[in-house]
């Protein structure tokens, strides 16, 4: 399986007399050596005054005055010789219960998909339920892989895409409660997932700086995305019995929806703010959970997102040309351009001297409204809206 990373082409709609409006759109591009996800402290807000947080086009979220609870915990990302990316957190199966999990990632050429997760022995007593100190519940160690792929990001993504995952897992546990003649007996959680997720707006957003402040504005794509979870227990290979779920404080077959929406940055696949929903219209947010710092990978560049500039110019045009001025590097670059319905009307190499070049445009061309993509080696360079109009 070949690895590839994604990155983000920045389509600008600019005007001579009005600010640029940008939306991100993650296409594939070549896989290099840095990730696109590092390690990150995160905090999360609870009970805080929400701002409104509506979807659509060219939003600003302004999530700079959440207030910070100081419920900081640390992302990691790990590659290892199968997955290339993974991302720690914990769980809680049995209650107030938690153990750490790493989810395992794997690229393709249609996205990111996460393929199951690795954990540590875990051990546990059951003393504050069952009042005996000989009781103990132990997770087991291992690899777990879905029954189906869960699918993070699409590629290519972009405003109003959508996407769906169905899979099921089961985590694997030994328990001991001699009083009920249970030793080390084999048990398994089963979670069947049903998780749904749509680009719901595009925009930028700002949030609370580590030192107080407000951050920069950060272009984004808001996701809003929806999981229902059901688990079932199991001992000995069959539904674990009803006094025992009633001991643990369990229930077979419980189900759990949840609401988030998340908004993602250039070349990440983890959110820059993840906020959790009472409800499914998404008006009521309940928790928010904000990057910090990211931290850099050893002897890995950090992620970062070059900032170049362009301009067409004249826009509109008569001619069937266009002259692109931009302070990226001097090279060659492919030039693809699109109506606005997003039919291709040009495809090719071209090259940039002294920070400008001239593309011939096809001579049968439309009046009409139309956007350019240039990628080069490494990055890509922000695509503009031009307007071709009849020459009357």
């Amino acid at each position: 399986m070949q690895c590839l990373k994604y990155i983000c082409t920045l389509f600008l709609i600019v005007g001579l007399s009005t600010p640029s409006v940008a939306q991100l759109v993650c296409v594939l591009g070549d896989y290099t050596a840095t990730l696109p996800m590092s390690d990150s402290v995160m905090v999360t807000a609870y009970n805080t005054t929400f701002p409104a947080l509506p979807s659509g086009s060219n939003i600003r979220w302004d999530l700079s005055s959440i207030l910070d609870s100081n419920v900081v915990f640390d992302r990691y990302s790990v590659p290892n010789d199968t997955f290339r990316y993974a991302d720690s957190s914990r769980v809680q199966p049995f209650g107030a219960l938690s153990f750490p999990l790493k989810y395992n990632i794997s690229a393709i050429r249609s996205g990111f998909y996460e393929c199951g997760f690795d954990n540590n022995r875990v051990a546990y007593s059951l003393a504050s339920r069952t009042g005996s100190t000989t009781d103990s519940i132990i997770i087991d160690s291992g690899r777990t892989y879905y029954s189906a792929p869960n699918k993070k990001i699409p590629l290519p993504l972009s405003y109003t895409t959508g996407w769906k995952s169905g899979y099921s897992s089961d985590q694997k546990f030994h328990i001991t409660i001699p009083s009920l003649s249970i030793t080390n007996a084999p048990g398994a959680i089963r979670s069947i997932y049903a998780i749904s997720d749509t680009v719901s707006g595009w925009g930028m957003i700002r949030i609370p700086k580590a030192d107080g402040g407000a951050s920069e504005w950060w272009d984004v794509l808001q996701v809003r995305h929806k999981t229902i979870k059901t688990d079932s227990f199991y001992l000995n290979g069959s539904p674990m019995p009803g006094s025992l779920l009633t001991l643990l404080g369990l229930r077979q077959g419980i189900t759990d929806t949840s609401y988030s929406q998340m908004y993602y940055r250039w070349g990440e696949w983890n959110p820059l703010v993840s906020i959790k929903f009472a409800d499914s219209a998404y008006r009521q947010p309940v928790q928010c959970s904000t990057v910090v710092s990211r931290l850099m990978f050893a002897a890995i560049d950090e992620v970062r997102k070059p900032v170049f500039y362009t301009q067409i110019y004249p826009n509109p045009i008569v001619e069937n040309q266009i002259t692109i001025l931009t302070n990226a590097p001097d090279g060659l670059y492919t030039a693809a351009a699109y109506s606005w319905e997003g039919k291709q009307i040009l495809l090719g190499k071209i090259a940039f001297k002294s920070h400008t070049t001239t593309i011939p445009l096809p001579l049968d061309l439309p009046a009409g409204s139309y956007y350019l993509a240039l990628q080069g080696n490494k990055f890509s360079l922000n695509g503009i809206k031009f307007t071709k109009i009849n020459n009357e």
